[in-house]
């Protein structure tokens, strides 16, 4: 599900009426292994139907722009989601500009990380090399060879590698603090813990998406994890 992020004058929007941490009442509710779509109340179903909107993830980010000064992270973000995927479609690999843009964008809407000079030691033959054979394996469906791929390059780890491929397939979720603090507990950025997120958000994408009855994707719940822990 794509997204796409407008410029700095997209109005202000904010989610209503959902209560103070009931995200994750709702999250494990569509994860139980003993769901009964009944205990799904219309009222959680419009929550969700919030969260997962385009407005409320523009806010989100403008949000965070604000409470940082960071006003650059609304076109950090517009680059990941409107120009980045346009050029991995056209070259079929991630160049070293995507590459910093993407970091620059994920330090600055979480929790600044002192890896650039890392990030800007790889040489643009290098990644161009390493993604390709990443977008290969992700194109086959291999997501945790493609995440394992792109740690090769300097920098890159694998909460660094999800959210460079979250934004070609939304199969992958990016492990954004939020998600892990709410699925894991923690904020451990490691495969297994990647793997863990992502056998979850896939559960609850698959539920949702019968709920709704639309097309949900695990970055999808993922995103709206995050927009409600910005409110």
């Amino acid at each position: 599900m794509k997204r796409k992020i407008e410029s700095e004058t997209t109005p202000s929007i904010k989610v209503q009426n959902v209560p103070k941490f009931a995200i994750e009442s709702m999250f494990h509710t569509l994860v139980s292994d003993s769901l009964n779509c009944i205990e799904i109340e219309k009222i959680e179903l419009k929550h969700w139907e919030q969260l997962l909107s385009l407005e409320a993830f523009n806010n989100a980010i403008k949000t965070i722009a604000d409470k940082k000064n960071k006003p650059v992270l609304i076109s950090y973000a517009a680059y990941y989601q409107n120009i980045y995927p346009i050029n991995i479609e056209r070259n079929q690999y991630i160049s070293k500009e995507d590459l910093v843009q993407v970091f620059n964008y994920k330090i600055t809407r979480g929790k600044f990380r002192p890896l650039l000079k890392l990030i800007m030691a790889n040489d643009e033959k290098t990644i161009i090399e390493v993604s390709k054979s990443a977008i290969v394996l992700l194109k086959q469906g291999k997501i945790l060879e493609s995440i394992t791929a792109l740690t090769k390059l300097s920098g890159v780890g694998p909460a660094t590698s999800s959210i460079l491929l979250a934004a070609l397939d939304g199969n992958v979720p990016f492990m954004d603090d939020s998600v892990l603090e709410l699925i894991v507990g923690q904020r451990k950025y490691t495969l297994n813990e990647f793997e863990i997120i992502k056998k979850e958000l896939t559960k609850a994408s698959i539920v949702l998406s019968k709920l709704l009855n639309t097309n949900i994707l695990p970055e999808d719940i993922g995103r709206a994890i995050f927009v409600k822990n910005c409110m």
